[in-house]
């Protein structure tokens, strides 16, 4: 800690201006349309920004880094002033809105910042050079994104968030159990606004939906609507080996379905990971990367007559579920969720 000279106690009110120097970047990856959906907002936004492909290693290191994990995309902010500075990142399908909606849009519109430092009169004869401490405000789009205007509370957020304190899943994987939880808990305002944002979402990235005439999602929403109350899955690391053999494979070899290139079924890859279950199921979503894409994709169940993939995750048959979300050489990604009671 640097010591200025007594002379220095006198000054009050002393300001000086530092140049702020500010960086933004933008991580993609290639096959992603939510990627390029984020970009463009980007473009029209007037602020400067870098593109940084995690198809690149030495981008994913930077990534993991700066941002604490590689979901894409992902927006970074950082802006240093003088001896401090502030950092931020926003992750997910929305991270451009998030942060142009945030404080640091602004930040980063800006040029040079005026910083003013009082010293007050002191009785010691020694100041310290004490900064004003700069929190590194890092907001990852976490698991309690959007909760207040979804109208859950904080204890049934926490009481969903059954994923939260898993060292083996990704930030997407565990909002994807957070989603179905939310599903779960109430299904009547999970689709007042998460599907709601989910088709807005779809919308803007492929064939649109209307919620009014669709009539999959028409039926979505009768079925929602009765749904409360049902049990919360929680994460199951064994079957989340068996979800993750089963998306790696499907997206080196760019497959679809339930069954993997060594030929087995979902029932052998849990039995071979996970050992004896009683009643078992698994989803398999495509296209999305991120928790609410996947889930709202999967209650959708759009051309599924069958409407398996929405039984299985409003099912009170199932407590126990494993989440992968892997790269897909067609679709750009894949999600696998392997469930038992």
């Amino acid at each position: 800690m640097k010591k200025f000279p007594l002379l220095l106690i006198w000054l009050v009110g002393l300001s000086y201006a530092v140049q702020a120097q500010t960086k933004v970047i933008l991580y993609i990856s290639s096959n992603c349309p939510t990627c390029t959906a984020n970009e463009n907002k980007m473009k029209t936004s007037g602020i400067p920004y870098e593109v940084k492909s995690i198809d690149v290693a030495t981008n994913k290191t930077e990534m993991q880094k700066n941002v604490g994990g590689t979901t894409v995309p992902s927006i970074y902010f950082e802006q240093k002033i003088g001896g401090g500075g502030s950092a931020a990142s926003f992750s997910g399908y929305n991270c451009a809105d998030s942060f142009l909606k945030s404080e640091y849009a602004a930040k980063a519109k800006g040029g040079s910042t005026t910083t003013t430092t009082t010293t007050t009169n002191t009785n010691t004869n020694t100041g310290n050079n004490t900064n004003n401490t700069n929190t590194n405000n890092t907001n990852t789009n976490n698991n309690n994104t959007n909760a207040a205007a979804g109208g859950f509370t904080a204890e049934e957020i926490a009481q969903a968030n059954t994923a939260k304190n898993t060292n083996y899943l990704t930030e997407e994987e565990k909002k994807t159990i957070l989603m179905m939880n939310l599903a779960r808990l109430d299904g009547k305002r999970f689709y007042d606004y998460y599907i709601k944002e989910y088709i807005r979402i779809n919308n803007e990235m492929y064939t649109s939906i209307d919620e009014n005439t669709n009539s999959y999602m028409k039926s979505l929403k009768k079925d929602l609507y009765a749904v409360k109350g049902l049990p919360m899955l929680y994460p199951d690391e064994q079957l989340t080996k068996a979800a993750v053999f089963h998306a790696d494979d499907m997206g080196k070899t760019g497959g679809i379905g339930h069954e993997s290139s060594d030929g087995t079924d979902p029932f052998e890859r849990v039995m071979r990971f996970a050992g004896q279950r009683g009643a078992m199921a698994e989803n398999c979503s495509y296209g999305f990367n991120t928790g609410l894409g996947i889930v709202g994709q999967l209650l959708h169940d759009d051309d599924t007559p069958s409407l398996g993939h929405r039984k299985t995750i409003l099912s009170a048959d199932y407590s126990k579920v494993g989440v992968a979300i892997r790269p897909h050489a067609q679709y750009g990604y894949n999600c696998v969720q392997d469930f038992a009671d």
